[in-house]
């Protein structure tokens, strides 16, 4: 028996005046309620009003909770190491605070120019001063890495991001 083969639910805001199914408590006090049915321990599938704490609470699926317990108790049996985690092994955090499409016709001050190779090809990681804080902002707009290339050694420099039709230009 799964949760999403049995259970079925609609979030709603409490109008008052009734009390959940599962702990008694006025419906108004919790706010969000549930309409549609619940897994009840003893009498199965009940339907009604329930606040989202007991429904959440009487929906976990107690069979997939054992799969996993077993799971984890066959890999030291078999004795599969623990596994590691993706985030551990390759950086999944992007090294940039934008990108430039995200700055449209906002203000900004170009502090300095890196480039760097990406899965798309070259392009420019460029510390900007964006609403007074500086902050990593990824280049890849060919337009707006061959405008760059023509002010690297007049930094700092104001610029405004704009899209002109299909591409990215500073003004």
């Amino acid at each position: 028996m799964h949760l999403s083969q049995q259970a079925t639910a609609k979030f709603l805001i409490a109008a008052g005046g009734e009390t959940c199914q599962g702990c008694g408590v006025s419906i108004q006090a919790r706010g969000m309620f549930v309409s549609g049915t619940s897994l009840d321990p003893d009498l199965g599938y009940v339907g009604g009003l329930f606040c989202v704490p007991c429904w959440m609470e009487r929906n976990r699926c107690p069979e997939n909770e054992r799969t996993l317990e077993m799971a984890e108790k066959d890999k030291e049996v078999l004795g599969i190491p623990q596994a590691k985690k993706f985030s551990d092994l390759v950086p999944t955090e992007r090294p940039w605070d934008f990108v430039h499409s995200s700055l449209v016709n906002v203000p900004i001050t170009i502090l300095s120019i890196e480039p760097i190779t990406t899965y798309y090809g070259d392009q420019r990681m460029c510390d900007c001063l964006v609403h007074g804080e500086v902050k990593k902002v990824l280049m890849g707009s060919l337009v707006l890495i061959d405008q760059l290339g023509k002010i690297e050694n007049d930094l700092p420099v104001e610029a405004t991001i704009i899209k002109v039709k299909n591409y990215y230009t500073f003004r």
